[in-house]
C-alpha cells in the first residue's frame, strides 16, 4: 500500500517501510523558502512517530538537489520591521529542521542528484548517509554573500571532513565535486543513479529488525554529536549579526544578479 502526502513544496510517499521526501520546487532549482522549511518540518514530524517506516530517503526533483536558501523569498529577507523575537524565531527554523532530521529514529539517506548548495548541503549533512550522482557537488557560498553557515551544519561538516577541509570549504567557497566529497568523507557512495541506489540501501535497512537499528543509530548519534548539540544554539544569532551588515547586503545583491 502506498500513502502519499503532498505539501506546497514537497511530496512525501510511503511504501513498504520506506518513506521518500522529494523536494518539489524545480522551477526555483529547489531553493529553500520559509514555506519549504515548514513543509519539511511537518513531513519529518509525521515520520517521527511512524513505526511502519524504517528508512527515509530525501531527494530533489529534476537534476538539482537544492540551490540553497531562496535569496528572493520576502518572508526571509524583508523582515526589518519585525520584532527581534520574531526574527530570531525565523533564524532558527532551519537549524531546528536539521536537528529534527538528524533525530529521526529511521535511517536517513540523502540522494543527491545534482548541486547541494548552502542550506541544501546542511540538510544533506543532517542525514545518516549521502549518495551522490557523478555530476553532484557540494557548495557552501555563505561567506561570499556575507553570511555564516548555520543550521547546525558547521559541527557536522567538521566532524565528517575535519577542521582544515571544513575551513577550506567555508572560507574559499569552492565547489566540492562528488569524487572529492567521497575522498573527504562527505559522500558514502558516488553512483550513476543516486535515487535508485538510495532506494536499494533503504530496502536493505527496512529488512533489518527495527528496534536494534533505531537503538544503534541513537547510540552513535549521541556519541558523535554531543559537542554539536552543545554549541548549536548560537549559529542562528550569528546569522542575524552577519546578514545585517552593509557588506552582507551588497554581497547578496551582487550574488543574485
Amino acid at each position: 500500500m502506498t500513502a502519499e502526502t503532498t505539501y506546497e513544496t514537497l511530496k512525501l510517499v510511503r511504501q513498504d517501510g520506506i518513506a521518500v521526501i522529494r523536494i518539489d520546487r524545480a522551477a526555483k532549482m529547489n531553493a529553500i523558502s520559509q514555506q519549504m522549511i515548514r513543509d519539511f518540518n511537518m513531513a519529518v514530524s509525521e515520520l517521527m512517530t511512524d513505526l511502519g517506516t524504517r528508512a527515509v530517503v530525501i531527494s530533489g526533483a529534476d537534476h538539482v538537489f537544492s540551490a540553497g536558501i531562496d535569496l528572493k523569498d520576502p518572508e526571509k529577507w524583508k523582515d526589518e520591521e519585525q520584532s527581534l523575537e520574531r526574527r530570531r524565531e525565523t533564524a532558527f527554523l532551519g537549524g531546528r529542521l536539521c536537528q529534527a532530521i538528524e533525530s529521526l529514529p529511521q535511517i536517513t539517506i540523502c540522494a543527491i542528484n545534482g548541486p547541494a548548495i548552502g542550506a541544501g548541503a546542511a540538510i544533506a549533512l543532517a542525514c545518516d548517509w549521502r549518495i551522490l550522482g557523478q555530476s553532484a557537488y557540494f557548495w557552501l557560498p555563505e561567506i561570499r554573500i556575507g553570511l555564516n553557515l548555520s543550521w547546525g551544519a558547521v559541527p557536522r561538516l567538521t566532524m565528517l571532513a575535519g577542521p582544515a577541509r571544513a575551513k577550506r570549504m567555508l572560507v574559499l567557497c569552492e565547489k566540492l565535486p562528488a569524487r572529492t566529497a567521497l575522498d573527504w568523507g562527505l559522500a558514502d557512495e558516488v553512483v550513476n543513479d543516486p535515487l535508485e541506489r538510495s532506494m536499494e540501501i533503504a530496502a536493505d535497512v527496512a529488512s533489518m529488525p527495527p528496534a536494534p537499528v533505531r537503538i544503534s543509530k541513537e547510540t552513535v548519534n549521541t556519541i558523535a554529536y554531543a559537542m554539536a548539540r552543545a554549541i548549536g544554539h548560537a549559529d542562528g544569532d550569528q546569522g542575524l549579526v552577519c546578514r545585517d551588515s552593509n557588506d552582507a547586503r551588497a554581497a547578496r545583491s551582487a550574488f543574485g544578479k
